[in-house]
């Protein structure tokens, strides 16, 4: 039996109860992907017998002619977007409501969806499914049961980082630190002979929208004796997440453990703050030794016309294959 649709309605941002969301579905980080990404806001609105149970929030993009909503996409720095539960959103009525609206009504041909309440196995329709992984960890526990939680390497790192002389600070995010941040990000590409995979003006564009809000933004600059930011951290938190998005560093000051002290710090903040868990945002070899519960975050992929997701799949290798031929080059031409 096909179980009923919720009545779906697009409406403007300003009529959504936002507080039930995370960061990523809130107006401010909306609005930066508006202006960074060109996109447009579509905003929906699901209903259930005349009572709100949730709201869609994405953007709509267009690539080679293609009508393309994310909630969210590659390169927006968003890990998840989705839903927001109001009243007992049931989430595999809501994904099949809001994918026939999208197709049916706004026309678009394909939508990608990323949302930590959605599991696979409560979506009926027809789909694809990729995975990324999602790094978590639980900060609800002590101070101390944390740093136990974490690897000996890790606990050990945590605890020689503040006899190193770094001092930890919090700052404004505003555009003088993500032009530090992002002088320290060209370090760290460029020794995989990379540069960053986004501009510094996607960072202007950032520090702009979350101007009004600051209290959900946490900026941190590790500084050694000498008084020079060697690391920084940026990360965002509302409700039950925080996100560790941005770190970086000069490599020739690693061995001061600076971003171990930011990582420390950045978990004190957040669980003072009332956090209860933390996502890393993506896999990396170093921050194993933090010891987070790794888990499988499926991203649903609904096409209206076939072949659109193994082009997109397609289109993927070849960025990460020239990505890889000029680190390469840049090596090569290192050594000479």
């Amino acid at each position: 039996m096909k179980t009923s649709l919720y009545l779906v309605n697009q409406v403007k941002y300003s009529d959504v109860d936002y507080h039930f969301g995370t960061f990523f579905t809130s107006p401010e980080w909306v609005s930066f992907l508006e202006k960074n990404q060109k996109a447009t806001p579509i905003v929906l609105k699901l209903m259930d017998d005349k009572k709100i149970v949730g709201y869609f929030i994405s953007l709509k993009i267009k690539k080679m002619g293609f009508k393309i909503v994310g909630s969210p996409f590659e390169g927006w720095l968003t890990p998840d977007m989705g839903f927001i539960n109001v009243n007992d959103l049931d989430y595999s009525k809501a994904v099949s409501s809001i994918v026939d609206y999208i197709f049916h009504k706004l026309k678009c041909h394909y939508i990608q969806i990323c949302d930590k309440q959605i599991t696979t196995d409560v979506v009926t329709i027809k789909h694809k499914i990729e995975y990324t992984q999602l790094l978590k960890i639980d900060i609800t526990k002590s101070e101390e049961e944390i740093l136990a939680m974490f690897t000996k390497n890790g606990r050990r790192d945590v605890r020689a980082s503040s006899r190193k002389g770094v001092r930890v600070i919090k700052v404004p995010f505003d555009k003088e630190f993500v032009e530090v941040y992002y002088d320290q990000l060209i370090d760290v590409f460029a020794k995989q002979g990379l540069k960053p995979n986004y501009s510094l003006r996607k960072l202007y564009d950032m520090v702009d929208s979350l101007q009004s809000k600051q209290e959900s933004v946490l900026a941190l600059e590790a500084i050694n004796e000498y008084g020079k930011i060697i690391a920084t951290v940026f990360s965002f938190g509302e409700n039950d997440w925080a996100y560790y998005v941005g770190a970086a560093s000069y490599r020739v000051y690693q061995g001061q453990l600076p971003n171990e002290a930011l990582f420390w710090e950045f978990i004190k903040f957040w669980k003072n703050r009332g956090i209860k868990y933390i996502d890393l945002m993506g896999y990396r070899k170093y921050k194993l030794k933090y010891n987070p519960e790794i888990t499988n975050q499926p991203r649903l992929v609904f096409q209206k016309i076939p072949g659109l997701y193994f082009g997109k799949k397609v289109a993927n290798r070849i960025v990460r294959l020239v990505r890889k031929i000029k680190g390469l080059t840049i090596r090569k031409k290192g050594e000479k």
